[in-house]
């Protein structure tokens, strides 16, 4: 058993975020936080990516 303490936030590398290519318009679905360098599709840099909110 872990011995972390729980503090109810969830591990951010435990989520699946949706990003988006401001570029292109790319759907990347990303485990955790580590965002690829470019987008697969245009190569854009990933700092052309914005996090899709889901309300």
């Amino acid at each position: 058993m872990d011995n972390q303490a729980f503090d109810g936030r969830p591990n951010l590398s435990d989520l699946e975020l949706i990003w988006r290519c401001l570029n292109c318009g790319e759907h990347m679905v990303v485990e955790g936080e580590t965002l690829p360098e470019v987008c697969p599709s245009c190569s854009a840099p990933k700092t052309e990516f914005e996090r899709v909110r889901e309300d």
